[in-house]
């Protein structure tokens, strides 16, 4: 797989980079290319001096850097998609926003709705993953994953090409399933009926947790899987990230989640926004 960063010369573009450079480490390839788009929101010469700093931390790990740059003639994330090839043999890492401290209003602003990695994810162009970095000083090398599932049949195969070039820096993998119930049956709940509530998710975890041993590049990884029972999923993966201190969590964007942007709350937003750790948000190329 090529491994595609959409850099846009910020600070947090550095952070997300950190990623991009261990996923390209971890293809093989020795290569990162990284792609921007031409807009008023920086200079070429700073861009220049932005790339000539990513150009050294890449070198440093070992990496050639490629450059591309393209002029807006269209949206950016339609620039980005023509810059970068589709389908599954590429992955293409970009950002979400990160939390302002200039005030009440800017903090409520959403970290994905309405951004670059928004469209793309929606696109689903090619394999993408969208991050929000926290916690800058890892410098993409996470070591404890929190990995929520949802309990589809497919398991993890939409996120096996992510885990894979994930893989040389784990040493933990959290595997969590939460099951929602409303808020007046979780208050009037039994211990005897929870335990019968989660019994069914350990199964389902047990047969994720093989298909992951398996696959030679999870040697030595250590598993951990979790079943709990909320009425509030955002909060719960929150909770668990924290008592697990997980480095990264990564979640799947379904394009049944993606679209329904017009709801109130949405639980992609309030796992960025709550969550303590780093997050990373993947769709497969469709």
């Amino acid at each position: 797989m090529n491994v595609y960063l959409a850099f846009d010369g910020s600070l947090n573009g550095h952070w997300v980079a950190n990623y991009a450079i261990r996923l390209a480490l971890a293809s093989g390839t020795g290569i990162l290319t990284a792609v921007h788009v031409e807009t008023a929101e920086i200079t070429r010469e700073r861009l220049d001096v932005e790339f000539q700093r990513l150009e050294q931390v890449c070198s440093r790990a070992g990496l050639t850097l490629a450059v591309v740059t393209r002029p807006q003639t269209c949206s950016v994330s339609d620039s980005l998609c023509l810059a970068v090839p589709g389908g599954v043999e590429s992955v293409l890492v970009c950002g979400t926003r990160i939390r302002s401290s200039r005030g009440r209003h800017e903090n409520h602003r959403p970290l994905l709705k309405g951004t670059v990695a928004d469209a793309l994810l929606q696109r689903g162009h090619c394999q993408t993953l969208a991050l929000r970095v926290v916690l800058p000083g890892l410098l993409g090398m996470s070591h404890r994953l929190l990995c929520p599932l949802a309990g589809h049949p497919r398991g993890l195969t939409a996120a096996m090409p992510f885990l894979q070039l994930l893989a040389p820096e784990l040493r933990e993998l959290h595997l969590l399933m939460i099951h929602e119930v409303s808020h007046w049956r979780l208050r009037h709940l039994t211990s005897s009926r929870a335990k019968a509530l989660t019994r069914p998710g350990y199964v389902w975890l047990q047969k994720v947790e093989q298909q992951l041993v398996e696959q030679p590049w999870f040697e030595g990884l250590q598993f951990d899987a979790h079943v709990a029972v909320s009425d509030d999923v955002p909060r719960q993966i929150a909770i668990v990230a924290n008592r697990g201190h997980a480095q990264l969590a990564i979640l799947g964007a379904s394009e049944r989640t993606l679209k329904q942007r017009l709801l109130s709350g949405n639980p992609l937003e309030r796992v960025l926004r709550e969550t303590p750790c780093d997050v990373a948000i993947y769709r497969g190329a469709q």
